[in-house]
């Protein structure tokens, strides 16, 4: 499983308080790298025991670009690219309730997607909000974020890059299903996040931030892509991203033109 695996977390203003890191088996973290701000490099490298590996990186406003950083760290291979504050859970056998994960229970997590990213270029995890209601085992092509397992060895050439400040995976994942290319979400395992936890994203996300976010997002994917508001959130047309999908692979394989 472990072979040119990395698992690396980019991490802001938290390194007293690495909830992912505490929530995962000690015997994953010779695979585990976190990627922090230059100016925050010694108190990560103070704070987090060996042989968790810490890296600095020349931040700039958004988490993108250090993700973009993270899949270049090497050009082939699978990385789990996982946020800082995550808890994870295993659904029961009957099916109807998840539990969280024993150290044991996030190995084999690890495995599954490892195991999914053979066919996949790119594997995340459903969120706990209703995961009961989710089909067992994987749903192909839908949303997911937080947990981001990518095969750089699948993806299309040249690579989807994470290039916008907020929603950047769900960006990258357009690029992808546009493309033609079909994703997994596993759905026996669930995470969820510390909403509005100090560090990370709220050093530096704003209304200004995300508006141009958004506005980045309408010009980037129309007719995919609409803002709500109150509050402004992006919408997401998966089937719609699906179906030119599609298209685009009968127009390579010269099916139609």
């Amino acid at each position: 499983m472990h072979k040119d695996l990395q698992i690396v977390i980019p991490s802001r203003s938290r390194h007293l308080s690495l909830r992912t890191i505490n929530n995962i088996s000690i015997n994953l973290w010779n695979l585990i790298t976190v990627v922090v701000p230059y100016g925050q490099f010694t108190a990560y490298r103070n704070s987090l025991r060996q042989p968790i590996n810490v890296v600095p990186f020349e931040e700039t406003t958004g988490v993108g670009p250090k993700r973009d950083f993270i899949l270049r760290m090497n050009y082939s291979g699978k990385v789990i690219m996982l946020d800082d504050d995550l808890k994870f859970y295993k659904r029961l056998n009957h099916g109807t309730k998840f539990a969280p994960s024993s150290s044991s229970d996030t190995e084999h997590m690890v495995y599954e997607i490892v195991k999914y990213l053979d066919d996949y270029p790119m594997v995340g995890l459903t969120d706990k909000f209703m995961s009961q209601t989710k089909p067992r085992v994987m749903m192909e092509s839908q949303r997911f974020n937080q947990v981001l397992g990518i095969n750089r060895d699948l993806l299309p050439m040249p690579w989807p890059q994470f290039r916008l400040a907020h929603d950047e995976e769900h960006d990258f994942h357009l690029q992808l299903l546009t493309k033609g290319y079909k994703t997994a979400v596993l759905t026996e395992w669930s995470k969820s996040d510390t909403p509005n936890a100090a560090g990370g994203c709220r050093d530096w996300r704003d209304t200004e931030s995300m508006a141009q976010t958004h506005k980045e997002l309408q010009e980037l994917w129309p007719g995919l892509v609409t803002i709500a508001q109150d509050p402004p959130r992006a919408r997401y047309n998966w089937s719609e991203a699906k179906r030119r999908g599609a298209l685009h692979s009968q127009i390579e394989q010269g099916k139609i033109t």
